[in-house]
């Protein structure tokens, strides 16, 4: 891993400063040269093919060749000199249209800035056969340069996206990097920004991150290492030592690289504090976090620390308790800043309106809930052990510590936030309390997805009463706004429409204001050009007066002192600049502006201008550009969601979208001051009472329970699907190289089988359904929207004949415009926009812009004044009626449909064209509105499908369970019960087997016992006989050697009689000894049942063997209350002593004796280490330890064991033992407590 780790990072470096074109200038410079010449060599070689030329200058192209150049991305012009002036045939692009310069430059190849970017031009002149000459131009672009910037419009550079924060251009020398073309000429120079880092390409940010995840891996496993060889504790500390380091380095040092480059890191979308100062620092942070406290869970045990000073334990206790507090409050703390701190969307009813970070802020919940249940786990386990397992003063402990941090935050304004931790926490601690009784009937992992259903409903709660807040306070801060009767959705436009008059434009043409005919065209042209549109619901005049403050041929009669009186006194001012409100009457108002006009050598004053645009009352908000719309891009500042009004004297002023709000206030909306709030037919009416004749109403749709539904699915699957990931790791990372593992993970039992499936089936029909739903409306919107706009355009093309006749004149070609009724013309399609409720723009024949009731795209170039290449194609050559075209605006797409305006004869003489801006948000609302349902359905039909199979499987299962439990309790020798079973299934058929089965086995148990006893009465014999033999020999020789000595009149008979007789003596114990273990181990079955304390019992054979000063034995216990079992006292202390003296035995001579007995208690059951310091015991003798006869000593019965595993069976209880060659043996008896 570490080598791999190496490699990713080096092949970071690698990929960045070789391959990718971002890693720095030069190869910036080569990548964008590269693109550059790639694109003027495709053009070089479409002028070669000149009947494709010819084809597309004559209009006779076909429809394939006209797809294949509309898709390439840059733009191709042919123009036809006609009397000096270029006639354009052909074009491919609707985003930019050339202008007269480049057509009179001569041939070759510039750079040029035009409208809305930066451009490589290309010209060349052509001589085609039939067609005379005709210009070829190619536009390649470079940066786009767009007069506004918003979320669909960005100033980047057009084939090297994500640098344009890092690099500039110019067509001025510089000291930076010459972007030549194919004859090494420089075209233009690429700069770069100082003081910024350089930007990494995607490729390298995953090596990167490789690199890093592999070192947290390595990190893992040395600690893994060092928890089998140094123990938990130390490689714990380790691994979070090195994590804290990391962390602090990673502040100050781009490692794996410069976090600040990315948004995520930007403390815009979040910040709350110098440690959590954006959202990636949270991210990484709670990750970290998140994966120590697993690591602990997995390889970490709760140490239980007795004091039995009691002051000591409630000390501890408090400490404890004020840890648990704070980290409730720190956890709680972080989600709710995670919504009141930051600019993320978690309104999950608007599915498009949550983006990356939204869910990235889901990850982060659900790493703070792993977190905060973890800790609180072993902080509550800790606790247990200071206060005896009473929850009672748990409870109490953690009271008082909150009640004395509330003693000191009182004033602090979280007071409300604090008690609901409180009771949250407390009703944590009871249900970790009593977990046993709790999910006692819940298999396997029920405990688990309880928690997740706890934290879940949780966070729901608290991210809902943040939102409700925040959107508030929103609301507020939008009512005081509207106060001052400025209208948001219009301020940002006037302000853009204003910034056209700059100052050097009005410097070099304000001569013309000084005449009538000038004066009066320019104010049209100005007006027509900036003030169309959407600014169409004011009524908008210029004001113009010389150096002298004299009206400039005005046509209303409001004098230089009159506006300037209203703009510096009497006007109040506002966020867009230079526009100020001025309010003349109780439901009037309008918005004024003011330019000084000076010359730019002198100095000297040329004159005044003022714009005032007065709001036209009632005017239906028709259309609003969001393309215009400059909010930031993770939350829109105002949402079509909201509804408002305002008031004047009780009158309705002014009103935004279609809720219905009362023309005449009554007295229970003007009484009070301030901000009320009335829910009213599932709304939230906020009513503002600015002053006392003035009343603001902000009124949102309240979908509190859809919003809580929503949300906890969001939260519940996204935790669901985060903690199978994290089983499915954790069982990768501990059963990797164990095979049977990994088919264990693959094989489920039954029970999980019908869970996984009907989970599967719930995600897989909740993808399907999903899936082609959303296509289904996309077709749907798609084609409904085609037939409204076939039906308005039908509807519209009659009246725009009538207008166009009115405004043109005939000739034999076709109708030419007339210069002097434009503005007559402009009017009546801005009244047909008006009506229709729509944007309408006529082309003329050869496809170039005349009219537009939108002119703001066409005038600040975000479109060109040309018709889309495809739909002049498909009227003008292939006659069609009507087309519909996908289109876009920078990145926004768009739908837009073009007819032909024919004159009485049929033929063509315009085109008429309405595009479509808000059929995307409609049909991003529908499919929003669809999913939140989808989710709410699937998370509902996921918990039933749940619920179901959980009750049908333990259904299922538990009969299972109950005929395996009968099978598991069939013993030889004893009266095996039949099942009953009355149903006639399945279970039924395998009852009848079973049943069948336990009468055969009764009669083969009778044949078997007989012959069993038979054997075992042989079998008894030859031992006895054989362990009988053993001593009588030696009996025997001591009797004989004594009678020969008598026979002899040995001299030491009395001595040789005194030896016999001790030999004699022994081999007689031997003998009772041997009786009395063939008597015990036939006596088991006999047992007196009686309540026993264990540790008594215990501590009584201990102190028998603590007598022997040669051993060391040790008894300990876990316990604090006593243990009690039911049982034989007398084969107790037979059952611990055999296993104690067998300890001792185990230890070779030259070695000291050391034994450890434990108790200790879990969950009803107590269970008794003891465990020696011998050589361990054989693997091929551990299958014969506990069979009987079966012995390693020289001498002995061999029952020993054989007797402990008898009386422990007895009892119902288990034993097994555990050793290691070298190290010594562990035996474990296993028993149930009593109360």
């Amino acid at each position: 891993m570490f080598i791999a780790g190496i490699c990713f990072f080096s092949g970071s470096f690698l990929v960045q400063y070789f391959f990718s074109y971002s890693s720095s200038p030069g190869q910036v410079k080569n990548t964008l040269q590269k693109n550059i010449r790639l694109r003027t060599k495709d053009f070089e070689q479409l002028l070669v093919d000149d009947s494709l030329i010819k084809s597309l200058v004559a209009n006779k192209a076909d429809k394939e060749e006209y797809e294949i150049l509309t898709q390439k991305d840059y733009f191709i012009f042919l123009a036809q000199q006609t009397n000096n002036e270029p006639q354009l045939r052909f074009w491919n692009t609707q985003v930019i249209q050339p202008v007269l310069q480049l057509w009179q430059h001569e041939d070759g190849q510039w750079f040029q800035k035009l409208i809305n970017g930066y451009y490589v031009v290309i010209r060349k002149t052509l001589q085609i056969k039939g067609q005379g000459e005709v210009a070829a131009l190619a536009l390649i672009p470079v940066k786009w340069e767009y007069y506004v910037t918003t979320n669909e419009l960005n100033n980047s550079f057009s084939y090297l996206p994500f640098i344009e924060d890092y690099y500039n251009i110019s067509d001025q020398k510089q000291p930076g990097y010459a972007i030549t073309n194919v004859q090494g000429k420089p075209l233009f120079w690429l700069t770069e920004k100082v003081n910024l880092p350089r930007p990494l390409g995607m490729f390298t940010i995953i090596l990167r991150l490789l690199a890093f995840l592999c070192v947290l891996w390595l990190l893992y496993k040395i600690s893994e290492q060092m928890v089998k060889t140094n123990g938990f504790t130390n490689a714990f500390l380790v691994l979070t030592i090195s994590i804290i380091l990391f962390r602090i380095l990673s502040y100050y040092i781009p490692f794996p690289f410069n976090f600040r480059q990315f948004e995520l890191f930007d403390p815009a979308v979040y910040g709350s504090s110098p440690v959590l100062k954006s959202l990636g620092d949270l991210l990484i942070n709670i990750f970290l976090l998140t994966w120590l406290l697993l690591f602990a869970k997995q390889f970490g045990t709760i140490q239980k620390i007795y004091f039995n000073n009691r002051f000591f334990r409630y000390a501890s206790g408090v400490c404890v308790a004020v840890v648990i507090y704070s980290i409730i409050i720190i956890a709680g703390g972080t989600a709710k800043s995670l919504v009141a701190d930051s600019q993320i969307s978690f309104d999950v009813t608007d599915f498009f309106s949550l983006g990356i970070y939204s869910f990235i802020g889901f990850f982060i919940l659900g790493c703070l809930s792993v977190c905060t249940y973890l800790l609180i786990y072993y902080l509550v386990s800790l606790l247990k052990n200071f206060t005896n397992n009473s929850i009672f003063l748990q409870l109490i402990f953690v009271t008082v510590v909150c009640f004395i941090h509330l003693s000191f935050t009182i004033n602090s304004g979280q007071v409300h936030f604090h008690l609901i931790l409180l009771l949250w926490l407390l009703l944590v601690i009871i249900l970790l309390q009593w977990k046993q009784q709790f999910f006692s009937f819940v298999p396997g992992s029920g405990a688990a997805l309880f928690w997740l259903l706890v934290f879940a409903l949780s966070l729901t709660t608290l991210l809902l009463s943040e939102n409700d807040k925040k959107e508030w306070a929103a609301r507020r801060r939008m009512a005081e706004k509207l106060s001052l009767q400025t209208d948001p959705s219009a301020e940002n436009l006037l302000s853009i429409a204003l910034n056209n008059f700059r100052r050097d434009f009005l410097q070099d043409n304000f001569y013309r204001f000084n005449t009538q005919g000038s004066n009066q065209f320019l104010k049209d042209s100005l007006l027509g050009e900036h003030f169309s549109g959407y600014l169409n619901k004011f009524d908008t005049e210029i004001f113009t007066f010389d150096r002298d403050e004299q009206s400039l041929f005005n046509t209303d009669s409001a004098s230089y002192n009159t506006l300037n009186t209203i703009y510096n006194l009497q006007s109040k001012s506002m966020s867009s600049g230079d526009w100020r409100y001025f309010e003349e009457s109780f439901d009037r108002f309008y918005y004024i502006a003011r330019r000084e006009v000076t010359d730019p050598r002198t100095f000297q004053i040329k004159g005044y201008l003022f714009v005032v645009s007065k709001p036209r009352r009632y005017t239906a908000e028709k259309f609003y550009p969001e393309l215009f719309s400059k909010t930031f891009n993770l939350q829109t500042d105002q949402s079509p969601s909201y509804a408002y009004a305002l008031y004047k004297n009780g009158e309705l002023v002014n009103s935004f979208n279609d809720y219905p709000f009362p023309v005449h206030l009554t007295e229970t909306h003007i009484s009070g001051s301030g901000f009320h709030e009335h829910q009213v037919n599932g709304f939230s009416e906020l009513w503002y009472h600015a002053t006392a004749d003035r009343v603001v109403a902000v009124v949102k749709r309240k979908d509190g329970l859809l919003q809580f539904i929503t949300l906890f699915a969001y939260l519940f699957l996204g935790f669901l699907i985060m903690w199978v990931l994290y089983r499915v790791l954790h069982f990768i990372s501990v059963e990797q190289k164990n095979k049977k593992g990994i088919r264990q993970l693959i094989q489920f039992n039954f029970r999980a089988q019908v869970h996984t499936t009907i989970t599967a089936i719930s995600i897989i029909s909740f993808f399907v359904i999903g899936i082609s739903t959303i296509f289904f409306f996309i077709n749907r919107h798609s084609r409904t929207n085609k037939e409204r706009l076939s039906r308005t355009i039908q509807i519209m093309q009659g009246e725009v004949e009538v207008a166009l006749q009115h405004q043109s004149i005939m000739d034999d070609m076709l109708k030419v415009y007339d210069e002097v009724a434009a503005g007559e013309l402009q009017l009546k399609m801005n009244r047909i926009s008006e009506i229709h409720g729509v944007d309408v723009n006529v082309y003329d024949p050869t496809g170039l812009l005349r009219v537009s009731s939108q002119p703001y795209y066409y005038n600040k170039g975000l479109l060109s004044r040309l018709m889309q290449p495809m739909a002049f194609h498909k009227l003008n050559q292939q006659m069609l009626v009507q087309t519909i075209e996908d289109e876009r605006v920078g990145s926004r797409s768009y739908m837009s449909i073009y007819v032909p305006v024919r004159d009485e004869k049929g033929k063509t003489y315009a085109y008429l064209n309405i595009p479509y801006f808000t059929s995307q948000n409609e049909l991003r609302q529908e499919i929003s509105s669809f999913l939140v349902t989808l989710i709410n359905l699937n998370a509902f039909i996921f918990l039933i499908a749940g619920l179901i199979a959980f009750f049908v499987t333990n259904r299922i299962t538990s009969s299972f369970s109950f005929i395996s439990q009968k099978m598991k309790e069939i013993k030889l020798g004893k009266a095996n019960e039949a099942i009953v079973w009355n149903r006639s299934d399945e279970i039924g058929e395998l009852v009848e087997e079973y049943n069948k089965m336990v009468l055969q086995l009764e009669e083969s148990a009778a044949l078997l016992a007989k012959s069993e006893r038979e054997g075992a009465w042989r079998e008894m014999a030859r031992q006895v006989a054989h362990e009988i033999k053993n001593p009588l020999t030696p009996m025997k020789l001591s009797i004989q050697h004594l009678q020969k000595a008598i026979d002899d009149n040995a001299m030491d008979t009395k001595h040789i009689s005194q030896n016999v007789a001790k030999t004699l003596v022994e081999q007689i114990d031997y003998l009772s000894n041997i009786a009395s273990d063939f008597s015990n181990f036939a006596n088991i079955g006999n047992a007196n049942l009686e309540r026993i304390d264990l540790f008594e019992s215990l501590l009584g054979v201990v102190n028998l063997f603590k007598m022997d000063t040669s051993i060391t034995i040790k008894l300990s216990s876990t316990v604090t209350n006593p243990v009690f079992v039911m049982g034989d006292k007398t084969q107790m202390n037979r059952l611990f002593t055999n296993l104690i003296r067998n300890a001792i035995e185990a230890v070779p001579e030259e070695k000291n004796a050391v034994v450890h007995v434990q108790l200790t208690s879990e969950n009803d059951e107590a269970v008794v280490r003891i465990t020696d310091n011998g050589h361990g015991i054989e693997a091929s003798l551990k299958n014969k330890i506990f069979y009987p006869n079966f012995t390693t000593k020289t001498s002995g019965t061999g029952l020993g064991l054989a007797m402990c595993k008898g009386i422990v069976e007895q009892m119902k209880g288990d034993i097994w033992f555990e050793t290691e060659t070298g190290k010594g043996t562990t035996f474990f008896v296993k028993m149930n407590v009593i109360q």
